[in-house]
């Protein structure tokens, strides 16, 4: 398994409640939006991404009571997983294909594999 398939499995582990998936599928968008007017007006800017990322900062201590995935690895290249997920989740959504069973990839996680540095 490719690096990238590994580790966007190991980010679907952290991300598996509905509650956690929807507060991303809008916070993610807005945290991006903001660091996009950063160009224009930075302290707008960090006041929108700050918004954005409080509610995945919701999402995990409310529904999926664990810790965002940026905070435990520290790693950047999460926000690339975080616009794939949500990308999907949407695209999903709009097709009417986004459905809770309790795993909305149907992937097996046994282990989440560690994100290197």
């Amino acid at each position: 398994m490719n690096t990238f398939a590994r580790h966007y499995r190991t980010y679907i582990h952290a991300h598996r409640t509905l509650g956690c998936r929807v507060s991303h599928m809008f916070g993610v968008p807005i945290t991006l939006a903001g660091v996009a007017s950063c160009l224009f007006n930075p302290w707008s800017g960090v006041a929108v991404s700050l918004f954005g990322y409080s509610f995945q900062v919701v999402g995990h201590l409310v529904f999926e009571k664990n810790q965002p995935v940026l905070l435990t690895t520290g790693d950047p290249r999460i926000i690339v997983y975080a616009i794939v997920l949500v990308s999907r989740d949407w695209m999903r959504f709009f097709h009417g294909r986004l459905k809770y069973t309790g795993n909305i990839h149907k992937s097996t996680i046994t282990q989440p594999a560690k994100i290197a540095r």
